[in-house]
């Protein structure tokens, strides 16, 4: 059993549970010696706590007993008692409590910033002072804190509490509202954000940009480009891409091929549907070696249709890879065959092999699963 004082003198008596059995109730005890203990309140029994509101002045002494159930017996077992009791606990009650506490304190500059403080001082008290605020700041000094109300509570040595409360507000000077030039509603006298900020929520529908090429070799390459997609400061979208699309062609020639992302378009502007695109690389394959590409880009977006096309950077694929060296085969029955090569056009990573039976429309077949891997030379079927 523990105790400690309230702001106006109360008497508040915390203990641990009874462990072993359970527990009707708990009857609390006071009086002024322990031939002389009065029950002033009961709680329940998952109670671990009583709050003595008046207690009278001079000296008491608490105790806490835990009033067991009325259990069935059990054959051999010990008997409990009626009652179990705490260990007694004393205070002395003066009636009398002089310690009291001020506070100074200055306001924060705007609403949002957290450069005020508030420092508490104890007087007519017994040192030591002990010092908690509302906000969980431990001592005397509350620094780096904004608007709001603050509360100190105060104990001095011989338990008397005292408590005072201060509230800190935005200095007069400051304005708030819009900052940002480029909202809607921006306010050029503002000196504080509000956040209440707006943006234009019309999507202009700009050609695509960021236009580059990478990962080219000789029979593919990847061409990347923006995200145009858009939002505003609330994180709204404002531009909403439904399909983009891609030409390409060799330079010096007439027809383009092209790929297309998301498609079809299919924006409905009652449902809202659209394809949202986020793509920002497309891989192209089936190029040819050695050669020269010209590309083209554009875009389509779900509230303003297509754009214009925009022109990419050209690009050139690498060379094509050698095929192996000195390929033969030889036969050493009816129904087996074995191939031979070498790396004397360069390293490769593997072979794949293929055969077909030598008649109009047959098929091909692999020969070695799916290939042969650099450093054999040599496989039979």
């Amino acid at each position: 059993l523990t105790m400690s004082l309230g702001v106006n003198g109360e008497v508040n008596l915390i203990w641990n549970d009874y462990e072993g059995y359970q527990v009707s109730s708990y009857l609390i005890y006071r009086g002024n010696s322990t031939s002389n203990m009065n029950m002033i309140g009961t709680t329940a029994g998952n109670n671990s706590s009583y709050t003595d509101l008046t207690p009278p002045t001079g000296f008491l002494q608490y105790q806490i007993r835990a009033f067991s159930q009325n259990c069935a017996s059990i054959p051999n077992a010990f008997s409990l008692p009626d009652t179990l009791e705490s260990n007694i606990i004393d205070h002395t009650n003066t009636g009398t409590n002089t310690l009291t506490v001020s506070i100074s304190s200055q306001n924060p500059t705007c609403p949002t910033c957290n450069d005020g403080y508030a420092v508490a001082t104890a007087s007519s008290g017994t040192n030591p002072y002990t010092y908690m605020w509302s906000n969980g700041v431990s001592g005397s000094f509350n620094f780096n804190i904004g608007i709001g109300t603050y509360t100190v509570f105060v104990s001095d040595a011989v338990g008397d509490v005292a408590a005072a409360t201060v509230t800190l507000s935005a200095s007069s000077t400051s304005i708030s509202g819009c900052t940002d030039p480029l909202a809607t509603n921006y306010d050029a006298l503002a000196t504080i954000d509000d956040g209440t900020c707006t943006y234009s929520a019309v999507c202009l529908g700009s050609p695509i940009t960021g236009l580059g090429v990478t990962n080219v070799i000789h029979d593919r390459v990847t061409l990347t480009f923006d995200n145009m997609n858009t939002y505003d400061a609330s994180g709204a979208q404002v531009c909403r891409v439904d399909q983009l699309r891609i030409k390409y062609r060799e330079v010096g020639t007439s027809s383009w091929s092209q790929k297309n992302m998301a498609a079809p378009t299919g924006y409905d502007p009652t449902t809202g549907i659209c394809n949202s695109t986020q793509n920002t690389d497309k891989l192209v394959l089936g190029l040819s070696g050695s050669t020269t590409y010209e590309w083209e880009m554009r875009v389509w977006y779900c509230a303003t249709g297509a754009t214009a096309w925009v022109v990419g950077p050209d690009f050139t694929t690498a060379d094509n890879c050698p095929d192996v060296g000195n390929l033969a085969v030889t036969s050493g029955s009816s129904t087996q065959a074995t191939f031979t090569w070498d790396d004397s056009n360069g390293a490769y990573s593997f072979v794949r092999l293929q055969a077909r039976v030598d008649t109009t429309g047959a098929a091909f077949f692999n020969i070695g699963g799916v290939g042969v891997n650099y450093g054999t030379f040599t496989k039979n079927k």
